[in-house]
């Protein structure tokens, strides 16, 4: 068997990104801190014949007690409604080892639903907070 020698001046450096380095950023109405973002998907793309469509992405968030995210999220809602068009801005930013941007999508979309979690006498695990988005635009800005 011929094993193929990889010449690493001809591919230069090699730095996977890392499912842990992402910041997400709400758009107004929103007022969600950045860092209680616990996990996302990013964007999922399905072809169709002629076209395509983007897939639901799912946030989930923590709850501190301040500040609350569900209070956050309500307060958003409701300015949300006041709206005719109910579409919301989020940025998802994946960065490189030293905070570097490496990648930024804009996603637009209506929330399907937010599932402000179940509570349990059984743990001490935090509260999670899931909003479901249907994109319905997204564009890879920066990689």
């Amino acid at each position: 068997m011929n094993k193929e020698v990889i010449n690493q001046e001809e591919f230069g450096q090699f730095e996977p990104k890392s499912v842990s380095r992402f910041i997400v950023e709400f758009k107004p109405p929103f007022n969600i801190p950045k860092f209680v973002v616990k996990s996302t998907t990013r964007p999922t793309i399905v072809m169709t014949n002629g076209g395509h469509k983007w897939e639901e992405m799912i946030f989930s968030m923590y709850d501190p007690i301040v500040p609350s995210t569900s209070q956050s999220l309500m307060t958003g809602l409701r300015e949300l409604k006041k709206l005719d068009d109910q579409t919301i801005e989020v940025n998802l930013t994946l960065l490189g080892p030293v905070g570097d941007k490496v990648e930024e999508w804009l996603i637009k979309g209506t929330i399907n639903k937010v599932d402000f979690g179940t509570l349990e006498w059984e743990t001490t695990e935090p509260l999670i907070i899931k909003l479901h988005l249907n994109v319905t635009y997204c564009v890879l800005l920066y990689s």
